[in-house]
């Protein structure tokens, strides 16, 4: 199974991007998402993007990814990375659902299966 990771900053930070990324990286290698039956596919990265719309670079490739089968989880720090509209981050869990992927946010605690 292949993992996802998806950072995104706002403002053009390389270092808070590293940071997200090594956080998440963290969580992959101790929650077992970096061994055994699954393994990180590919850290998908946003810098200096904005939260206001799903249209950035990254996140259009991490969604190609999920329709052509290549994702089976992605790994987020927190909702907020993906939208900062609550309607927007519904939308994108109905699209991980539909694709049968599997969203850990790791500061919400949330895990959908």
């Amino acid at each position: 199974m292949y993992v996802a990771l998806y950072c995104r900053v706002a403002s053009a930070d390389a270092f808070s991007l590293e940071a997200q990324e090594s956080r998440l990286v963290h969580y992959a290698e101790s929650t077992g998402y970096e061994s055994g039956a699954y393994n990180v596919h590919h850290v998908y990265r946003d810098n200096g993007e904005s939260g206001l719309t799903l249209d950035r670079l990254a996140m259009n490739k991490m969604m190609a990814d999920i329709r052509d089968g290549r994702v089976d989880a992605v790994i987020v720090k927190d909702l907020s990375r993906i939208s900062r509209y609550f309607i927007q981050t519904e939308e994108w869990i109905r699209f991980l659902r539909k694709h049968k992927v599997r969203l850990v946010s790791v500061a919400d605690g949330i895990l959908n299966r």
